[in-house]
């Protein structure tokens, strides 16, 4: 089965793509589309009436309207009005003096403004505005222009003429000057300028002064040739030529006028091609050009050098502007042009920026753009049915239908043909290399139906008529009619790609022969061309194109391809362009891989250097490449234009935000005069490419800063350093908003961050301008951020906020101490309640023991002597009754001393003087003792030495196991020798008494109740005291008792 091919199916699904959603788009009559971005009240701006654009030493850009006036940043707008403070809405002027104060000048007045608030009012009014007014005089007057000159003093021209302020110690104040009269507008003052000499121009209504810096001062009016209306604005050019702005046009100056000479030079008014009489505005470009602010449209004048009429271009809402009455026009030092307007805000236009033509061009949509030999600029794409030639048109279809047409750009128009092939023959399907004028002039059509080649025309327009000069098919030598690309290499011959879903192939047409030769590349097989270019070598460099084989780069040298889609570093994705740089190197745009390029295109191994989005570019799929004459690589994308310097490594991004046109940018053209044009899929684009100018260090500011949701005062201009107050735990979250100042084309700011405190290192850069932070421990932070531009270049100095955030109430050293106190108040007070209860406790023992003694104990022993007495007294001749009465006596003495033996142990277990071990040990030493030695049996008695404190039930208990153990040996051991080994270990109390005796037959080592009560007591008493008793015995060898029982017992139930 014949494989696919799949450039044709890839470039049917573009091209029907493409036209499909072409047809929808929307018709606006305009010229071209020029570089602008609008800002208006629905982007910020307090009001759409732009009365000035003021740019600061900072690099912020302020606005005067009618209802406030704002601060811009690039990013967003600041507006002070009367709801901050302001005395009147209306303001006309504004200037940052050199000492950095900031004044207004208003319909009220002049007004100073405080960014940072007025120190001598009160903190809590935070006021910002201070009005000033002459002395004895009325407020109202209106304020209109505002110029400080070189000795520091601040003119103010005003409706009644000019005054000036001067510092008067540590305030300021007005004084009136000989061009000033009460409540009489003969000396409305509009216009002010300080020339390079130092003195003051004046413009008034049909006058002009000029004050020197001795006081002395020249008038002039009509008779010096001055129109008998308003003066709007004055201004010195680069070559310090004066001009001014009036109701009846543009006017030239003498710099240094004499006695009786005319003081105007030149008019540029309608005569001359302005627009509208009124001029309120002039600027000089770097180029030199002027550009004019009039009533009906922006005008760019270019002087005449031989006393012809100026130059003018004019520019109004046909070419983009957003009002035709234009107030204010002025540059900033990154190329932009900022344009305010009457009733439609301002614009921003970068004038060194692109040009763009689109479907209300006539460009719906262009596909290819080449330079034909004579420099012109030829273009392959879809035009808008209503663009054509009366003669090319389908009366069939709408005006809004696109068809395929070669075109020609010349002068902001678009010339559209048709080349004079059959109504039946489509025309290729590719892109970019698909049509061009040779060398000699003749034109190369490609298409579905093999390869038109046309003589060369007086005319463009001659194209649609004149015959082919060849036709090449099959029938002529060509592998395929469907033709994708063409290349015209340094012999003149033109390389052919065709494909099929047969197969791929390049063709090669040798201008010598007029033959054409196949290839039949292996290569090619599944990877059609896609790409052509010839290093300077001689040898031709192949894009390939693919799907399901991955496309590549192959070099077809001296007969042989070599194909170097299996090198690691090389792209291994379709390759849709090729360029071969100023320096040599062979550059490549693949569709996933981004850009690559290879430093010596004739090196047998070849090394692949790759740029892509990691490396800064905005997307891996790079559709066309070319060089501008500064050797910066520009990369076309779906998402724009990257500009990649070489030197630096720095890429740039251009979108539509920049003027670019709308789309995926398919082909550029760097022509011979060093312009660059850019072909999309919504429109053609023009770029003049410019050095680039030195880089300053972004400036980094923190603009806001709200804790929990307050805003604390910080400066109006921002701030590098910002100190907080202690933040308390329980305020919430700090918010920090922060800005870079740059208003540079395609270079936005990125910024890095870092809290000191918490993080060692930078973040990463991003595009985002605020921080919060929440849940902070307690502890000192420092946030550093710094700006960072498409250079790399980072802020000179990182902008700060310091903070300590205070913590919570109970971790604050002195609660953390009020509770310690606490805390040891009530141990000491428990300490003094359990001594207390252990000294009652012990007292109450002593009084048991003493009450036992005395009371119980001296009962127990008078019975026990009366018994005695009484049985001794017995009448010896009464034996039988002596005998009867003489046994329960004998009881009644033995159990009383029995008694009084236990009372007595009682007394002795219970009495807190006899805690130690050592009155134990004694204890036991004396009972055993006396008890054994009666009997006749040795005692051998060890105990420690040592003096420790013990429970009363353990000493009880241990008494008392003891001491039954002694006595079961007295009664049943028939013993002549027992030891006893009283020890200490591990906090345990050891005892082990081991005799000589009978012993008794024992199978259980624990015994429950063997040997009667006796032992059964003896064991549970060990139980009770968490200890272990073992009894080991046999007939004839002894018995082994061995107590464990810990010093602190924990009780058992």
């Amino acid at each position: 089965m014949s494989s696919v091919n799949l450039l044709s199916r890839s470039l049917i699904k573009r091209s029907s793509s493409l036209i499909g959603w072409l047809v929808f788009l929307n018709i606006i009559i305009c010229a071209e589309t020029l570089p602008i971005k609008t800002y208006t009240a629905v982007d910020g701006l307090p009001q759409n009436n732009i009365n000035q654009i003021v740019f600061d030493s900072r690099g912020f850009i302020w606005f005067c309207t009618n209802e406030g006036f704002a601060r811009f940043d690039g990013y967003k707008f600041t507006n002070y009005g009367v709801e901050q403070g302001l005395p009147h809405r209306n303001v006309n002027d504004l200037i940052e003096t050199r000492s950095g104060d900031y004044w207004l000048a208003t319909n009220s007045g002049l007004v100073r403004f405080f960014p940072q608030g007025n120190p001598n009012q009160a903190a809590k009014s935070n006021g910002r505005f201070l009005a000033y007014n002459l002395t004895n005089e009325r407020s109202g007057y209106m304020f209109s222009a505002l110029l400080e000159d070189r000795a520091g003093r601040i003119w103010c021209g005003t409706e009644t003429g000019l005054l000036r302020l001067e510092k008067v110690g540590s305030d300021y104040a007005l004084h009136p000057t000989e061009l000033w009269q009460r409540d009489n507008k003969k000396y409305s003052i509009e216009g002010l300028l300080e020339d390079r000499n130092g003195i003051l121009w004046a413009g008034s209504y049909g006058k002009i002064f000029r004050i020197f810096p001795d006081g002395t001062r020249e008038q002039y009016g009509e008779l010096e040739g001055l129109p008998n209306i308003e003066i709007k604005r004055l201004y010195e050019d680069r070559e310090g030529k004066i001009w001014a702005g009036t109701g009846k046009g543009l006017l030239q100056l003498e710099a240094h006028p004499k006695s009786g000479q005319r003081l105007v030079k030149q008019t540029i008014s309608t005569e001359e091609g302005l627009p509208g009489a009124w001029v309120r505005d002039v600027w000089q470009a770097a180029d030199g050009a002027y550009w004019a602010a009039t009533d009906r449209g922006l005008c760019r004048l270019v002087l005449s050098t031989n006393g012809a009429k100026p130059q003018i271009m004019v520019y109004t809402k046909d070419y983009g502007l957003s009002d035709y009455y234009i107030k204010r026009v002025v540059g900033d030092r990154f190329g932009n042009m900022w344009i305010g307007t009457a009733n439609a805000g301002v614009m921003k236009w970068f004038i060194d920026g692109f040009t763009t033509f689109g479907y209300q061009d006539g460009a719906a949509a262009v596909i290819s753009v080449r330079e034909g030999s004579n420099g012109e600029i030829f273009l392959a794409g879809y035009a808008p049915e209503k663009y054509l030639a009366q003669e090319d048109r389908t009366l069939k279809k709408s005006a809004a239908a696109l068809h395929w047409r070669l075109g020609k750009y010349e002068n902001g128009q678009f010339i559209w043909v048709r080349p004079n092939v059959p109504s039946k023959v489509q025309f290729s399907l590719g892109w970019n290399q698909i049509s061009f004028q040779d060398r000699q002039g003749e034109w190369w059509i490609a298409t579905q139906s093999g390869l038109f080649r046309f003589p060369r025309v007086a005319r463009f327009e001659d194209l649609a008529s004149i015959a082919p000069k060849a036709i090449y098919t099959t029938q002529n030598g060509l592998s395929n009619n469907n033709i994708t690309r063409l290349f015209e290499d340094a012999k003149g011959d033109i390389w052919i790609a065709n494909t099929s879903r047969e197969h791929n192939n390049l063709d090669r047409w040798e201008r010598a022969t007029n033959r054409i030769h196949q290839l039949n590349l292996d290569a090619l097989k599944n990877r059609p061309v896609s790409a052509l270019v010839e290093d300077r070598d001689g040898n031709l460099w192949l894009g390939l194109s693919g799907n399901v084989v991955p496309g590549g780069l192959a070099r077809y040298r001296n007969g042989v391809i070599t194909d170097f889609s299996d090198v690691e570093t090389a792209p291994h994705s379709s390759v849709y362009d090729l360029l071969l740089d100023t320096q040599g190197k062979l550059w490549m745009a693949s569709g996933n891989n981004g850009a690559s390029y290879i430093s010596v295109p004739n090196a047998e191994q070849l090394d692949f250097t790759r740029y892509s989005t990691a490396n800064g570019l905005t997307s891996n799929r790079v559709m066309c490449l070319a060089e501008d004459k500064f050797g910066r690589i520009y990369l076309g994308t779906g998402k724009g234009v990257d500009q990649l310097d070489q030197k630096t490594g720095r890429i740039r991004h251009f979108s539509p935000a920049d003027g670019l046109a709308l789309g995926s940018v398919d082909d550029i053209l760097h022509d011979h005069d060093g312009t660059l044009w850019f072909a999309t899929t919504q429109g053609f684009s023009r770029f003049t490419p410019k050095p680039d100018p030195p880089t300053q260090p972004p400036l980094i500011l923190i603009d806001t800063v709200r804790i929990g949701g307050q805003v604390q005062p910080i400066s109006a201009l921002g701030a590098i350093e910002v100190s907080l107050p202690t933040i308390n735990a329980s305020e919430g979250q700090i918010e920090i908003n922060y800005v870079g100042l740059s208003f540079a084309p395609g270079d936005p700011l990125s910024y890095q961050s870092k809290l000191e405190g918490v993080e060692e290192n930078w973040q990463l850069p991003t595009k985002q301008r605020a921080i919060n932070f929440a849940n902070l421990a307690p502890g000192y932070y420092r946030f550093l951020v710094r700006a960072i531009n498409a250079d790399g270049i980072e802020s000179t100095l990182p902008a700060s906020v310091s903070f300590r955030v205070a913590a919570p109430v109970y971790r604050r050293w002195w609660f953390i101490a009020l509770c310690a106190s606490a805390i040891c108040g009530l141990a000491y007070a428990a300490y003094r309640y359990r001594v207390q209860h252990l000294l009652a406790l012990e007292r109450m023992r002593m009084r048991i023991a003493t009450d036992l003694h005395d009371e119980v104990g001296s009962s127990l022993s008078q019975i026990a002597i009366l018994s005695e007495v009484a049985r001794q007294r017995l009448a010896p001749e009464r034996e039988l009754t002596t005998i009867t009465a003489k046994e329960p006596l004998e009881k009644v003495a033995v159990t009383s001393r029995e008694a009084l033996d236990a009372m007595s142990d009682l007394v002795w277990a219970i009495n807190p003087k006899r805690d130690q071990l050592s009155d134990l040990s004694q204890r036991m030493r004396r009972f055993a003792s006396d008890t054994l030695t009666a009997k006749d049996i040795v005692l051998r008695f060890h105990a420690p030495d040592a003096e420790v404190s013990l429970d009363a039930d353990v000493r009880r208990q241990v008494f008392l196991i003891f001491k039954e153990a002694i006595n079961n040996i007295v009664r049943h051991a028939d013993a002549t020798d027992v030891e006893v080994l009283f020890m200490l270990h591990d906090q345990h109390l050891s005892l082990r008494l081991k005799d000589n005796g009978c012993g008794f037959v024992e199978t259980n080592p624990h015994p429950r109740q063997n040997g009667g009560n006796g032992l059964e007591s003896m064991q549970r008493r060990a139980k009770e005291l968490g200890g272990t008793l073992m009894i080991i015995s046999d007939n004839g060898n002894g018995t082994l008792v061995q107590l464990d029982v810990p010093l602190r017992p924990r009780r058992k139930k």
